[in-house]
C-alpha cells in the first residue's frame, strides 16, 4: 500500500535486473505479493462457496488492500492495454476477481468494503473496453453488475452506478 516501500522497492529492483521485464513485474506485484496475498484471495475466489457475505466482513481490511491495488489495473491506458499481451491478461485476471466476488456477495461487498465503489467503477471501465480485449472480459463485467444493480440489500449508490 506504501509507494515508498523498501521492501517492494527492492523487489521490484530485483526483479529488474533478473531482466523479468513487465510481466515478472506485474505477476509479482498484482499475484504473489506475501504483503498482500493475493496467492490467497485468487485460491478464495476460485471457490464461489467460500464468497459469503461472513467472509467479506471477516476479512474486509485485507480484501480492502487487494482490490485497492487490483482495481488500479483496470484504469490503465487502452492504448497500453490493447497493445501489450501481458496487460491484457492481467485486466482479464483482475476483472475476474472484482466481478467474482462482486457476484457473490454483492450486499456485503457494497457494505463493508472501503474499496468497493472502485470495484464498481472499475468493472464499468472493463465492461467499455472489455471487447476490445476478449468478449467474456466484458460479458463477466456486465453479469457482476447486473447482479450488483439487482440486489435489493446492497448500497443504494451503488445499485444505481451499476
Amino acid at each position: 500500500r506504501d509507494p515508498e516501500s523498501a521492501v517492494l522497492l527492492n523487489s521490484l529492483e530485483g526483479l529488474r535486473q533478473e531482466g523479468g521485464g513487465l510481466q515478472a513485474t506485474l505477476y509479482q506485484v498484482l499475484f504473489v505479493s506475501p504483503h498482500l496475498q493475493m496467492d490467497k484471495l485468487f485460491q478464495a475466489l476460485e471457490d464461489p462457496e467460500q464468497l459469503t457475505a461472513a467472509y467479506v466482513e471477516e476479512h474486509k481490511a485485507e480484501l480492502d488492500a487487494q482490490f485497492e491495488c487490483l482495481t488500479q489495473t483496470l484504469r490503465v491506458d487502452l492504448g497500453s492495454l490493447l497493445s501489450s499481451p501481458v496487460l491484457r491478461d492481467a485486466y482479464d485476471r483482475v476483472t475476474f476477481a472484482c466481478g467474482q466476488l462482486l457476484q457473490w456477495a454483492p450486499e456485503s461487498v457494497t457494505k463493508h468494503m472501503k474499496q468497493a465503489q472502485h470495484v464498481v467503477e472499475g468493472l464499468g471501465l472493463a465492461l467499455r473496453c472489455g471487447w476490445s480485449i476478449h468478449h467474456g472480459v466484458a460479458k463477466f463485467s456486465a453479469n457482476a453488475l447486473t447482479i450488483l444493480a439487482t440486489s435489493e440489500g446492497a448500497c443504494d449508490s451503488l445499485r444505481r452506478e451499476a
